[in-house]
C-alpha cells in the first residue's frame, strides 16, 4: 500500500472510518481520517494495516482518488485543516 488511495479502516474505538492513506514509511502509515473533527495526517502502527481494505464503489472499482482529495482541499477551511494535509492533498492533485 505504497501508493496514495481511499481506505476503509476498521478501528476497536469507532468502528468503521473512512480515511485516505497518504504514505506508509517503516513503522507508520499517514493517514487522513474523513470526518468532522478536522483534516490532518494522523500517524498510526503498520499493525493497523491488516485491518485496512480499499473503499470500492458498488460497480466495483476503486473509490475515485483526485476527487476525494480536491473535495477534502475544500473542506480545508471549514473544518480546520494543518498544513501538512494541505500540502499532501496538494501533491495527490498535481500529481
Amino acid at each position: 500500500m505504497s501508493t496514495p488511495q481511499v481506505v476503509q479502516w476498521r478501528t476497536d474505538e469507532e468502528g468503521m472510518r473512512v480515511a485516505l492513506v497518504v504514505a506508509r514509511g517503516r513503522r507508520l502509515l499517514q493517514i487522513i481520517p474523513i470526518d468532522s473533527r478536522g483534516i490532518k495526517i494522523e500517524k498510526v502502527p503498520l499493525s493497523q494495516e491488516r485491518w485496512i481494505t480499499p473503499l470500492v464503489k458498488r460497480s466495483g472499482r476503486p473509490y475515485p482518488l483526485k476527487a476525494t482529495a480536491r473535495r477534502l482541499l475544500r473542506l480545508h477551511k471549514t473544518f480546520g485543516g494543518t498544513r501538512s494535509a494541505k500540502r499532501a492533498l496538494k501533491e495527490i492533485v498535481d500529481g
